[in-house]
């Protein structure tokens, strides 16, 4: 099992009660919506990626097959295990 220090509140359905989640923005960036008051006490916000990659490279390598469909960002032109 892994800790991440997530920034709460953080809102998920039951059925992925236990997974791992990345937090790749923080809050909402709509905010805005009448029929939600989900995140009114949060600014949205985007996470650095530097910051993002180093929390998923803290998962240990044995346990990077959890991740493994979002591993690779062929839009960017890196995997996940090139970079340090």
């Amino acid at each position: 099992m892994y800790f991440f220090d997530y920034n709460q509140p953080l809102f998920r359905p039951p059925s992925e009660a236990h997974s791992l989640i990345f937090q790749i923005t923080l809050g909402c960036s709509q905010n805005n919506c009448t029929f939600c008051g989900m995140y009114k006490m949060k600014n949205f916000k985007l996470r650095l990626v530097a910051e993002i990659v180093a929390e998923m490279q803290s998962i240990p390598a044995a346990d990077h097959s959890a991740f493994q469909s979002c591993n690779e960002y062929p839009q960017l032109g890196w995997k996940l295990s090139e970079r340090s």
